[in-house]
């Protein structure tokens, strides 16, 4: 940052920031804001993504009822089971 003087008046001057690279987003990138999750892992056994679905589905009860949605409908969560693809677990 530099500053100049031109008739009496004090300027200051900023550097051009440097070009960033053009990446293509997409569409939900382009709209969020802070740190991106990691997102869901991929597994190599099926037994490992259904303790981990229900590990993550444990946090999101308790989340919930911290929050207050512990009651009826609010805060009702299901997933599908992945191993039986007719079955879903819910909260009781």
């Amino acid at each position: 940052m530099d500053t100049i003087t031109v008739t009496g008046i004090k300027h200051t001057t900023h550097p051009k920031p440097e070009k960033q690279e053009t990446t293509q987003k997409t569409a939900i990138q382009a709209i969020s804001q802070g740190v991106q999750l990691a997102g869901i892992p991929s597994f190599t056994a099926i037994e490992k993504k259904r303790r981990w679905m229900l590990e993550h589905m444990a946090g999101a009860f308790r989340v919930f009822a911290r929050k207050g949605f512990a009651e009826g409908m609010s805060g009702h969560i299901s997933l599908r089971d992945p191993e039986h693809t007719d079955s879903f677990w819910t909260n009781p």
